[in-house]
């Protein structure tokens, strides 16, 4: 059932650019927000806690680490089965980071959990994915971030930013090789 979002618990994986972003944008909602990112510190508001932990305590997960060695395969059954009665787990990251069979095995074991997935391993899933036929499953074609004018503002960033390459100044959204290896 939907009960709202006041007072729920939201936790957030990995506090890159963009799950920092989430944690800004959720302040004004009243929800407690909580994150695990070994990697980072807590922003104000937010209460580091382990993968578990956060897994136990949150009424909605969601995902946004990097594709990385460390990160393939890390949310599977042992984490999803923690989820709270009602429970959303949220996706938008990269479908490599979740074992997926065992994410459909425990959607079927628990109708009450809810999933959006934005991403999925392989992209697209094949035809006869039992992902298509989840009850409690939302299956979105990678679109996060890409909607509207989006798109077209991604562009303008990276005319600019080659603008920029090409006049010799210094870049407003340059990646690093060591960036890449934290980024999402």
């Amino acid at each position: 059932p939907v009960t709202g979002s006041y007072g729920a618990t939201v936790g957030l994986i990995a506090l890159g650019a963009i799950g920092r972003r989430v944690a800004d944008l959720l302040r004004p909602f009243d929800v407690r927000v909580i994150a695990h990112d070994p990697h980072a510190s807590a922003p104000a508001g937010v209460e580091m806690v382990g993968l578990d932990e956060l897994f136990r305590r949150s009424d909605v997960v969601s995902l946004h680490a990097p594709d990385i060695p460390a990160t393939e395969g890390m949310i599977g059954a042992a984490q999803l089965r923690l989820l709270r009665a009602h429970a959303t787990f949220i996706n938008t990251a990269r479908g490599r980071i979740v074992r997926q069979d065992e994410l459909i095995a425990v959607l079927r074991e628990r109708p009450d959990l809810q999933a959006v997935l934005d991403v999925t391993w392989p992209e697209p899933p094949p035809s006869d994915s039992a992902l298509h036929d989840l009850p409690n499953l939302l299956l979105t074609p990678h679109l996060a971030g890409s909607q509207g004018n989006e798109v077209l503002r991604l562009a303008d960033w990276m005319i600019e930013e080659c603008a920029r390459f090409l006049r010799g100044e210094p870049l407003e959204h340059a990646v690093s090789a060591g960036m890449l290896e934290q980024m999402a």
